[in-house]
């Protein structure tokens, strides 16, 4: 069993044919369900102390902005990118967390799609004996996919 690599890894074997010019994705923007995400798989914006944006989560009640190794990102063969960001930690609950899967997308050089996906919100409670620690809810996006220049 193959252990996942935390990356944006390489093209995989199953990707376009030898030749054609392709590209992937630097920048995503998603909605659903009161939702919006946006996601640079190698950061955008300034370089500061903590590293270039890769991820914006805004919903009805916060507007987030997590930068360098505040995102954790696995590639899952056969399944796509895992994204996840802790929106926040208490005591009572420990945390509350968010995971974006982003499907393998391929672009014509310069080009974009639409996709579709979810996030997966995860709320960690305390271990208790008996009762299960991680209750997930999951929301399902649209929205696109592209290459191109990087907002500063």
């Amino acid at each position: 069993m193959a252990t996942p690599q935390p990356s944006v890894g390489p093209l995989p074997e199953d990707g376009p044919e030898d030749g054609e010019d392709i590209g992937v994705p630097n920048q995503y923007q998603l909605r659903g369900n009161g939702v919006r995400i946006t996601y640079f798989p190698t950061g955008a914006g300034p370089l500061t102390h903590d590293g270039r944006i890769i991820l914006i989560y805004q919903d009805s009640h916060r507007s987030l902005v997590f930068r360098g190794a505040q995102v954790q990102t696995v590639v899952v063969a056969d399944f796509g990118t895992c994204v996840t960001a802790t929106l926040e930690r208490t005591l009572e609950i420990e945390s509350v967390a968010v995971t974006l899967l982003i499907p393998t997308v391929f672009l014509a050089d310069g080009g974009s799609t639409s996709i579709r996906t979810v996030l997966v919100t995860t709320v960690h409670t305390p271990g208790v004996i008996g009762r299960q620690r991680e209750n997930h809810t999951v929301v399902a996006l649209a929205g696109k996919a592209w290459s191109g220049p990087l907002p500063l």
